[in-house]
């Protein structure tokens, strides 16, 4: 059982706090997907944690993805801060970032398990 106020959430009796308000939350088995409220220009860009409801922790923090590598080519500048998450299966969650890239990540490791680029590919003139 876990509540959410503003930028706090409360798994039974531990606070985990956050710098920004919490604007969504997936459930998983041992995982709660948290994802937060972005500001505009700040820099801050990994706004999304996976908290281990069991040692009632954060487990992690989505890394920052400056740069990937896909088919032989470095693609840079594909880090920016998430606006959605949806959780796909048992271990996965969906991230979405504001230009509307998508890929997914395990729940565990909070770890890419498909290619940013991949999804861009076709969709982008730039």
């Amino acid at each position: 059982m876990y509540v959410v106020n503003e930028n706090n959430i409360l798994i039974d009796d531990t606070k985990i706090s956050f710098r920004n308000t919490i604007d969504k939350v997936i459930e998983y088995d041992t995982i709660l997907l948290v994802l937060l409220e972005y500001e505009a220009n700040s820099g801050f860009f990994q706004n999304v944690y996976g908290i281990d409801k069991g040692k009632k922790n954060i487990s992690w923090q989505i890394p920052r993805l400056e740069t990937e590598e896909y088919e032989g080519k470095i693609y840079p500048n594909i880090c920016h801060p998430y606006v959605g998450i949806r959780k796909v299966d048992k271990k996965t969650v969906r991230l979405i970032n504001w230009d509307g890239t998508q890929f997914n990540v395990d729940v565990e490791t909070g770890q890419p398990t498909t290619s940013m680029v991949e999804f861009r590919r076709g969709k982008r003139p730039w």
